[in-house]
């Protein structure tokens, strides 16, 4: 399993009514530009960069990616 599908587990296990202001959260405090990036990220289209996972698991409150 790659970072992107441990990513996607994460995420895609997250309840509903949490998921829209986790993603928000994420889009904001890594700094992207648009929802466009964080989807790529979900789809595995892109790598996520080492700093936005710091970020994505320190908003997780646990690890979710191995590098």
């Amino acid at each position: 399993m790659n970072d992107n599908q441990r990513f996607k587990n994460w995420y895609s296990n997250i309840p509903d009514d949490r998921r829209i202001a986790l993603r928000d959260r994420i889009i904001q405090e890594c700094r992207i530009a648009t929802t466009d990036v964080f989807y790529n990220w979900y789809r595995g289209r892109t790598a996520i960069p080492p700093l936005a996972k710091a970020v994505i698991e320190s908003i997780a409150s646990e690890k979710i990616f191995e590098s």
